[in-house]
């Protein structure tokens, strides 16, 4: 069962482009500034605004949006280039084109490797898991949250408590009854980070506004769902087949990195994110194993490599492809940086 974003009618409005476009040259070495989309969900809220500056079509989804997808190849919502030599086009025509401007040295992949978006709660999200790509291969998905802001008492619902185990949890789900009294729930504030492996058992909660890094796949198995109305389908199968027996929450202690201006937050098999604090430019060497992607919090930045430039606004995407060898981030006052590599640096 996949649940996937409604169709992207807001789209309608920015020109299209086929596949068929006659190939472009010198993207592949310039930063590629990216428009963040809005998805609607029915738990979702607007607070969103408060950390990015985001840009909502005349055609769009109605507010509140839920999340805003702002690095996708998925055809539900696809990015598009915002500026530049590759202004309007698609991100998965540009990988169609040149997977090895994404991937550099990293194991060739038919798949756009990650997905980056906001997820901004006025509920609970479904209670959920997602397969690994051993279990369903293509789709599997492990994820972290970066925690932007969370109302007094809010907080995120990961693994179970000590002492319940997977069987308990789910004889309580397949009998109609709440299985939230398994479930492990942890208060959450601005800068904690959450990692999710594949099998995890989890829900953010209310009142969160998080940045969340995954795996491309937008598989997920719903257990449980609040009661909400229109009620909605549940996959209690499948989750049963996918969840790992160790359900302990992973909350990353953040590591500090050279210079004292990087943090490290999550370091997996498939990403690695950092956070960085500059109130100058700073060069960064890209390591040729995968793209990176920055999201500047504060204020806006300019990226400049030797064959380009662009600009974001605060919590908007630039990504910066493989074949980058140096760029440099130039912010206009001091501003919080996160930054996605797609493959972990040594």
């Amino acid at each position: 069962m996949t649940t996937s974003s409604p169709p992207s009618s807001f789209l309608s409005e920015i020109p299209e482009r086929g596949r068929n476009v006659s190939p472009m040259h010198g993207w592949e070495t310039t930063p590629l500034a990216l428009t963040p989309l809005p998805v609607h969900r029915p738990w979702g809220s607007d607070a969103v605004h408060q950390h990015a500056h985001l840009k909502v079509l005349e055609d769009g989804p109605l507010a509140p949006h839920g999340e805003w997808w702002l690095v996708s190849t998925r055809p539900e919502v696809d990015s598009r280039v915002a500026s530049g030599s590759a202004k309007d086009r698609l991100l998965s025509e540009l990988f169609a084109e040149n997977p090895r401007a994404f991937l550099g040295d990293s194991p060739a992949t038919p798949r756009f490797p990650l997905l980056i978006k906001y997820l901004d709660t006025a509920t609970h999200l479904s209670v959920q898991v997602h397969p690994s790509d051993e279990q369903l291969p293509g789709e599997g998905k492990q994820e972290s949250w970066w925690i932007l802001s969370a109302e007094p008492g809010a907080g995120v619902f990961v693994g179970l408590r000590p002492g319940h185990s997977t069987e308990q949890f789910f004889a309580d789900a397949e009998s109609g009854s709440a299985p939230e009294r398994h479930l492990q729930f942890r208060e959450v504030k601005s800068g904690d980070c959450v990692h999710l492996p594949p099998g995890t058992i989890h829900a953010l909660g209310a009142g969160v506004v998080a940045l969340e890094v995954q795996q491309n796949a937008d598989t997920t198995y719903r257990i449980y769902d609040w009661n909400r109305e229109p009620a909605r389908p549940l996959h209690l199968a499948e989750a049963r087949d996918v969840v790992a027996q160790d359900q302990t929450p992973q909350f990353p202690e953040p590591t500090a990195m050279a210079g004292g201006q990087g943090i490290r937050l999550v370091s997996c098999s498939d990403y690695r994110v950092e956070k960085w604090s500059l109130e100058q430019a700073r060069s960064f060497n890209a390591n040729g194993q995968g793209f990176h992607v920055l999201v500047p919090f504060d204020g806006p930045v300019r990226v400049r490599t030797k064959d380009g430039e662009a600009t974001a606004e605060r919590g908007n995407p630039i990504l910066v492809p493989a074949g980058v060898a140096e760029y440099t981030v130039d912010p206009e006052g001091p501003v919080r940086l996160i930054r996605v590599l797609s493959a972990p640096a040594n």
